[in-house]
C-alpha cells in the first residue's frame, strides 16, 4: 500500500491550450474559459515576434489562426495586436495575461529556442521588481 502521503496527492488539471476544443486556443477566449472553469494551470505555446514579445501562439505561422502567410517571427507586436488570433481579438502577450489573472499558473511549451530567455523576463514582470 503506498505512504500515506502520496493517498492524498491530486493530479493538476491543465487546460491544453486553454480548452482548446471548446474555445480558440491560446487566446484570450481560452485564457478566460480557463479561469471561468475555475482552473489553476494553462498549459500555452510561446512564441516570439519580430520585436521580441513573447505572445501566446502554437503555430509557427499565422495561417491557420489569422489567415496569414508569415511567421510570428516576421510581424511586429503592433501589428500582431491587431491581427485576428481566432476570437475576434489580437493575439495574446505573455506578460499581458500573467498581468490579467495572476493566480493562473501556466505550464509552457517554447516553440522557439529565442523565446528561452525572453519568457521568464515577461513572467518577472508579473511579480515586479
Amino acid at each position: 500500500m503506498p505512504p500515506a502521503a502520496s493517498r492524498t496527492r491530486r493530479p493538476a488539471v491543465i487546460a491544453h491550450r486553454g480548452g482548446g476544443r471548446e474555445v480558440p486556443e491560446n487566446t484570450w477566449s481560452a485564457v478566460e474559459h480557463v479561469a471561468a472553469l475555475g482552473l489553476e494551470w494553462m498549459e500555452t505555446d510561446l512564441r516570439l515576434t519580430a520585436d521580441g514579445v513573447v505572445v501566446l501562439s502554437h503555430d509557427e505561422d499565422l495561417r491557420r489562426t489569422a489567415n496569414d502567410p508569415r511567421t510570428v517571427g516576421e510581424v511586429m507586436w503592433a501589428e500582431m495586436a491587431d491581427l485576428d488570433s481566432g476570437d475576434g481579438r489580437g493575439f495574446v502577450r505573455l506578460d499581458d495575461a500573467l498581468h490579467a489573472h495572476p493566480t493562473m499558473r501556466f505550464n509552457v511549451d517554447l516553440k522557439d529556442s529565442c523565446v528561452v530567455q525572453a519568457a521568464p523576463a515577461d513572467g518577472a514582470r508579473r511579480r515586479g521588481p
